[in-house]
């Protein structure tokens, strides 16, 4: 199309056509070496109509289209039995009516023929459209729909002035009121014409490219625009399904065309604009104040209260981040997972919590407006998002806070829309303006645009690449409206309705872009995830491109990698005990116990980061009774029941006269009563239900037990402190039973309530010791044998390891295993010291290097991944993970 030559009244389909052709019209200003014009009257249709409306100063008020949905859905609401408000979605119900009745305006079908009410669903909406009438009637307003008639009653009228010239860009096809009012211009004087941009129905000079994915798609085309980029010339990216691509393009634009844009203390604008924004609810600030504005009860889980008291949008998180951590710390030491803030500790929070307590209270109904000013009070005084005292950390954050004001604003707006709200329905609606809202920084515009189909109309380049075309999106499904019928529809041509029209119309589409630079090309992905794709059978003829994928890329990474002038640097793989932490250490246990071991063996790395740098991983449980509080609870419980009986004749005798579940009960209710159950103790249903699982899994070991022994023991011990001197590393160890059979052999009993341990046996005797708990209990204290005690639902079992001549079942599988020296209980125990040793004269001398035991395996259960990098690192890109033999 040409941009205009002379300011006159451009009136356009879209706001971003609008934008553009200003920036077109200043830059040809410039070229003709002007320093100063007037600006150009180009605005899209909606915003002239409006502002020509309200400076006509009319008797009646215009709905904005969120007062016009919500009436719309009050209505809906109100039409329907209550049994029945929840199964319709009523804000896309309210969205699809307000749809019906712009087109019953837009295309005349106001006379409502006989097939128009055949249906259920269409006489159901003429009853909602009569209310809505109605409605519009009492507050003395117009819907949106009728602007256009409105004001060309108004211009009838001589109240709204006809302009001498107006110029409609952007439309490929116009709906028959617009076309009406166009043609009403035309016998008034008015010299009303149709801007249309060009078309190329053969396709000439495109090209067609295709790529394994959308990303591939998305890198090539980043790198053809830096191949090409020059500041006098402007590039195109068309994207029909914008919304799949946006966060793809933004990310991959970025690294590749303003590289250093990585680097926080390096700020570079990026070169292009991206038409579609992002939801002004997931924006950072706004995702956090509304976690308070959601909230509907004191009882909060930690896990987002703790994230609360760090935000730096709000002023505890900035003035007290320390003391937050500290809490953050107390809390998981605790395995805390919520707080009642109305029964919080003092702590420099209390202002916080006292401001989230006082806005719990407030649940009496008010008018949208009220709660908008409730919301807005409520956020300020606990310090959000803290512009006066913190400063804006950019202006696309003071551009946030703005737009947030204005979705407040709209939610005021509603008084007259729908009355008095209850709280859980004023933060729904703000909610759905928040995520309605697109968050789009306002920037200059850019010579690169990125732009969905439709903004693309009217729009010319230099340089144009229209990606995702393939035969999912060009053309796209049918999507006729649910409440008018589609015979109706079709008859009147609306768009959208018929698959005729969408093919036309994507015809149409590429037949227009294919004119709209000098250069195009169109590219599609084969496979969408594991969805194999087509392309559009509309682009069948145009000639598939020879140019070799562009390898050459500008990221930074790609820089810093192709850099020969790198020096390597070697780390020392050891960091040994200083003087300070030997002698430390030659009085005081080391930390972790036999977990320390473990760690080691597990990976070096891990072992240092946790022990010697003491780096604790602050982790708030999700649950309030998770996996290890379950074990803790059959552990105490087993305690408990063993210090009642003693030994195996006292079990034998319980179970032949049936009082076992009489004593075993007795061991549960003091387990439950005691600090081990704190966190379900004062949750009664829960409580019972979990009392019923322990009593059925440990009734179902202590008859296992029973049955599996056949040695008569006696318990000596239960969670019995031992030390143990390992290569003079110091450790504090608890076993969980000892045992002494009748010829005064002892057995160290570990129990474990999960299936993580079946294979534990295999890797007590692995090169390297990667369970050394119980081999560490038998160098600890003199011993004939180790097991572990398996308490599984249905599969609880015995895993022992010792001298073969003890009466211990499943002993034999030590001779299973064809290692040598397994069948001698001595000779176990000789290389499970020698492997003990050797791990603790690691962690002595330091050693550190980042080395998994199973890679991936390791790595997927370490905190630490993020500190040694080693996935980064790895040469190894699959990073496969171990087989579990």
């Amino acid at each position: 199309m040409s941009e205009p030559t002379e300011p006159s009244l451009v009136l356009t389909v879209s706001v971003r056509l609008a934008r553009w052709l200003t920036l077109k019209y200043n830059e040809d200003r410039l070229n003709e070496g002007l320093e100063v014009w007037d600006a150009p009257a180009i605005l899209p249709l909606d915003t002239w109509l409006k502002q020509v409306w309200v400076e006509s100063l009319p008797d009646r008020r215009l709905l904005s289209d969120l007062q016009a949905r919500k009436i719309w859905e009050t209505i809906i609401r109100q039409s329907l039995p209550q049994e029945d408000i929840p199964l319709i979605h009523l804000a896309s119900s309210a969205e699809q009516a307000k749809e019906a009745y712009q087109i019953i305006v837009d295309y005349g079908l106001t006379a409502s023929p006989p097939d128009l009410i055949l249906n259920e669903e269409t006489r159901q909406f003429f009853k909602w459209k009569r209310c809505y009438e109605k409605r519009l009637a009492e507050l003395n307003a117009i819907d949106p729909a009728l602007l256009l008639t409105s004001v060309h009653k108004k211009m009838e009228q001589g109240e709204i002035a006809i302009p001498p010239r107006i110029s409609l860009s952007g439309y490929l096809e116009a709906p028959p009121r617009l076309m009406d009012w166009v043609k009403f211009l035309q016998r008034k004087g008015c010299a009303a014409i149709w801007d249309e941009p060009p078309t190329d129905s053969q396709f000439t000079g495109t090209e067609l490219r295709s790529y394994k994915n959308r990303k591939n798609e998305v890198v090539q085309c980043a790198r053809w625009i830096r191949s090409i980029y020059s500041s006098d010339k402007t590039i195109g990216v068309v994207v029909s399904s914008l919304d799949q691509y946006r966060s793809l393009i933004a990310r991959e634009f970025k690294m590749e065309l303003t590289p250093n844009s990585v680097s926080p203390e390096k700020k570079s604008e990026p070169p292009f604009n991206i038409s579609l924004g992002t939801p002004l609810a997931k924006e950072p600030m706004i995702w956090t104040g509304m976690q308070i504005l959601n909230s509907t009860s004191a009882l909060q889980p930690l896990s987002a209260l703790a994230l609360l008291i760090k935000s730096p949008f709000f002023a505890c998180g900035r003035n007290h981040f320390a003391d937050a951590i500290v809490l953050e710390q107390e809390w998981s030491s605790h395995r805390m997972n919520a707080l009642n803030i109305n029964s919080a500790p003092p702590s420099p929070f209390d202002v916080f919590f006292k401001s989230w307590i006082g806005y719990l209270s407030q649940n009496k109904e008010r008018l949208p407006s009220q709660w908008a000013k409730l919301f807005f009070e409520t956020l300020t005084e606990m310090g959000w998002p803290g512009e006066e005292d913190f400063g804006w950390v950019s202006a696309d954050d003071y551009q946030i806070y703005s737009a947030w004001k204005e979705c407040l604003d709209n939610l005021s707006s509603l008084d007259d829309a729908v009355g008095s709200l209850t709280k859980p329905r004023a933060i729904t609606i703000l909610n759905q303006i928040l995520t309605e809202r697109l968050f789009q920084a306002k920037t200059r515009e850019r010579p690169i645009q990125i732009v969905g189909l439709l903004e693309s109309s009217g729009m010319r380049f230099d340089h144009l690449w229209v990606m995702g075309c393939h035969s999912e999106t060009f053309p796209t499904p049918a999507s006729p409206n649910p409440f008018l019928p589609l015979s109706v529809q079709k008859r009147a041509g609306v768009v959208h309705a018929d698959p005729d029209w969408e093919r036309k119309f994507a015809q149409q589409s590429l037949e227009r872009l294919s004119a709209a630079a000098d250069q195009v090309i169109f590219s599609y992905p084969e496979m969408d995830g594991t969805k194999e794709l087509q392309l559009s059978p509309l682009l069948s003829g145009v000639p598939i491109s020879n140019q070799a994928p562009i390898e050459t890329s500008s990221t930074l990474q790609s820089a810093l990698q192709s850099q020969s002038y790198l020096e390597t640097w070697q780390d020392s793989p050891y960091l040994p005990f200083t003087p300070e932490e030997h002698a430390f250490y030659s009085v005081k246990n080391f930390p972790g116990g036999s977990g320390a071991l473990r760690d080691q063996a597990a990976c070096p790395f891990r072992a240092f980061s946790a022990y010697r740098l003491q780096l604790k991983n602050f982790d708030i449980p999700e649950n309030d009774y998770d996996q290890s509080e379950r074990g803790s609870i059959v552990h105490k419980t087993l305690e408990y029941f063993w210090k009642e009986i003693r030994s195996q004749k006292k079990l034998k005798d319980l179970i032949q006269s049936n009082t076992l579940d009489e004593i075993l009960w007795q061991a549960i209710k003091k387990t439950f009563e005691s600090s081990s159950a704190r966190k379900i103790k004062w949750q009664p249903l829960f409580s019972a239900v979990e009392q019923k699982r322990v009593f059925a899994l440990v009734r179902d070991w202590l008859e296992k037990e029973n049955t599996l022994r056949t040695d008569d023991f006696i318990v000596l011990k239960q969670e019995g402190e031992v030390r143990a001197e390992i290569n003079g590393l110091k450790l504090k160890l608890y076993i969980d039973r000892i045992d002494q059979t009748e010829n005064g052999q002892i057995i160290l009993i570990d129990y474990k309530t999960s299936d993580n341990h079946g294979s534990a046996l295999k890797r007590w005797f692995e090169d390297r010791l990667e369970e050394p708990q119980l081999p560490l209990y038998s160098i600890a204290k003199e011993s004939d044998a180790v097991a572990i005690a398996l308490l599984l639902k249905n599969k609880s079992q015995l895993r022992p390891v010792g001298d073969l001549n003890l009466n211990l079942p499943n002993l034999e599988k030590q001779k299973q295993l064809k290692i040598a020296g397994t069948e001698d209980w001595n000779a176990i125990r000789e290389r499970w010291e020698t492997q003990l040793n050797n791990l603790a004269q690691e962690l002595i001398a330091g050693r550190l290097h980042p080395d998994p035991l199973h890679k991936a395996q390791t790595c997927k259960n370490c905190n630490y991944t993020t500190l040694c990098r080693i996935i980064e690192a790895s040469d190894d890109l699959a990073f496969a993970e171990d087989e579990d033999d």
